[in-house]
């Protein structure tokens, strides 16, 4: 890292930090997809998806008639299972009713910017 570069990383919101320079933190980098049970055969093929991420947790909603919530976490070793389940996930509910956090935290621009980025770390 140049001496610019960890200038700049002094700077920044540790957030953003972690985000920008990945091999500086110690926290290593995890990618969340957040969506509704999925019925039929995307669900069932979800399952398996699930039960290989590095965590999969359901959360219940306070709020009658809303859904609970699904969040499956994966590591960058994992993008191909993360690939896989965001697009099931997509094509069964929609893009609208998927979400994504970068490590936990919703971030501005994920489908724009960050998305695409990640998918570039595909083998």
């Amino acid at each position: 890292m140049s001496e610019d570069d960890a200038a700049l990383l002094k700077t920044l919101k540790p957030d953003l930090a972690r985000l920008l320079y990945p091999d500086q933190s110690t926290e290593p980098f995890m990618i969340t997809a957040v969506y509704p049970e999925l019925g039929g055969d995307a669900g069932r093929s979800a399952r398996e998806l699930e039960a290989a991420a590095t965590e999969h947790t359901v959360v219940e909603t306070d709020v009658a008639g809303q859904a609970s919530m699904h969040h499956t976490t994966f590591s960058l070793d994992q993008i191909e299972e993360f690939h896989e389940l965001y697009h099931l996930a997509e094509g069964a509910i929609g893009a609208d009713r998927l979400d994504v956090l970068l490590n936990g935290r919703k971030v501005p621009l994920t489908r724009e910017l960050w998305l695409p980025l990640i998918w570039t770390l595909r083998k």
